[in-house]
């Protein structure tokens, strides 16, 4: 066993985690060997594997052979807590700190828990309790961090933060921690983010954060250039460009929300969109000192209410992944299942990656596909936009058809708003929506055949 032992140490440090699994499950059925050794290997292999489902599996099995060892219940809560189940996770940590009460990284973990069940005072205690145990692990002192900035302690947390660079300055976590809640300006969170994907190379959230800012410089002014001429001939030439205003004020809303984090440029492109309302509703006679003071209030206001809505709608976006995450590994929800996961399966093993890109970018292109549909029907009649619109309507279509139940509501609208919401044919439109919803989805999975 000692072989086996030196072996599979040396394949984790690798991070070879499916070789690890191979040798540990062989040795783990077919030989008398240390079996409480070969569980911990298996199941921190297909956490790291992100295979949770089969780690929380091999956990039940080793508490049926070792009900009282700790550290299958403390296993058992890491894993409960990378799938957002945090109220079995704190049972079962509970339960890890009955049979080891002064385990530090249990206390620690316990703390971890506790902070994303917004339980910030017991947090607190517990992080304490670990530092009092073990004081010299870094990991402690900036979990500590977190929970006094989530107390409104950021002065404090921030110089922990800070401490911790400075004996190490290439911790990921202390980096990833100042880049997240320490750090408010867009290229001082570049700088971060850089040192982070230097250390990491492969980590995906922050090649995806870096991505957000490069193209938040390269594409945001264009867009508000885009938007200011948009306000510009709908103020100046109304009778002619009235069809632009759905388009202008979803536009000034969109684009004011994303730029948002940047007050430097949205600040100066509210106030221009504001000043054209003020400046042609006032009859062309000029904007007195006064009333450019209101301007420059109003766009200030906005920018609060703006950056408000960012932060609201970041906060959904990571609660709907959390959620999905959740689900994908412990099927909890059957409504959300069925809405959301099932759709996916029918096609291929459920990605989460996939998932995230279809529930962001189709609803993305389905809004805008039926804005122009409004326009064209209420506004701007012209022969060659309704050939855009017939091309994006089949394309629109074919790539939402995975869900179901999101295809049908899209067609069915875009049904409503051909037949311009007439009520007597609501019961024709719904017959419509689901024929043509059943016909691109038979479109979908021919071309997934065909391409293989």
């Amino acid at each position: 066993m000692d072989n086996i032992e030196k072996k599979l140490d040396v394949l984790f440090e690798l991070g070879k985690y499916k070789e690890v699994l191979e040798l540990s499950y062989e040795t783990l059925y077919t030989s008398e060997s240390d079996k409480e050794l070969l569980y911990q290997y298996i199941i921190l292999s297909h956490m790291n594997l992100e295979e949770y489902q089969k780690a929380l599996t091999m956990c039940d099995e080793a508490l049926g052979e070792y009900p009282n060892i700790g550290t299958f219940f403390y296993l058992r809560s890491k894993t409960l807590y990378f799938i957002s189940s945090y109220k079995k996770a704190i049972s079962d940590i509970e339960e890890a700190l009955r049979v080891s009460p002064n385990e530090p990284h249990y206390l620690a973990h316990y703390a971890r828990v506790l902070l994303m069940q917004d339980n910030y005072i017991q947090a607190k205690e517990m992080i304490e309790r670990a530092l009092e145990l073990d004081s010299s692990v870094s990991e402690y002192h900036l979990t500590l961090a977190v929970v006094l900035y989530m107390l409104d302690g950021q002065k404090v947390a921030c110089e922990i933060v800070d401490d911790v660079l400075a004996k190490e300055p290439h911790n990921l976590q202390a980096l990833e921690i100042k880049q997240k809640y320490f750090t408010s300006k867009l290229k001082e969170k570049k700088s971060l983010l850089q040192k982070l994907l230097f250390l990491d190379p492969f980590d995906k959230e922050n090649q995806k954060e870096i991505k957000f800012i490069k193209h938040y410089y390269k594409f945001m002014l264009p867009l508000m250039g885009l938007v200011v001429l948009l306000s510009y001939l709908l103020q100046a030439y109304r009778k002619e460009f009235d069809f632009l205003e759905p388009v202008a004020y979803s536009g000034f809303i969109i684009v004011g929300v994303l730029g948002s984090k940047d007050w430097r440029l949205n600040i100066p492109f509210i106030a221009v969109i504001v000043s054209f309302d003020a400046y042609f509703n006032l009859g062309s006679r000029g904007i007195s000192f006064g009333e450019l003071f209101y301007i420059v209030f109003q766009a200030v206001l906005f920018q609060f209410v703006f950056m408000g809505a960012y932060v609201l709608f970041r906060a959904l976006k990571h609660k709907f992944e959390t959620k999905l995450e959740q689900q994908r590994n412990s099927a909890q929800n059957p409504i959300l299942f069925f809405l959301f996961i099932a759709p996916f399966e029918r096609y291929e093993e459920v990605d989460t990656k996939a998932m995230r890109a279809y529930y962001t970018r189709i609803p993305a292109l389905v809004l805008l596909s039926l804005v122009l549909m409004y326009i064209y029907n209420f506004y701007f009649q012209d022969f060659y936009f309704k050939i855009f619109l017939v091309v994006l309507f089949f394309i629109t279509a074919i790539v939402s058809v995975r869900n179901f139940l999101f295809a049908f509501l899209y067609i069915f609208m875009t049904v409503l708003l051909i037949n311009k919401f007439a009520c007597d044919g609501v019961v024709w439109c719904f017959v419509g929506a689901l024929m043509l919803t059943s016909f691109f989805q038979a479109i979908y999975k021919l071309i997934r055949k065909k391409s293989g």
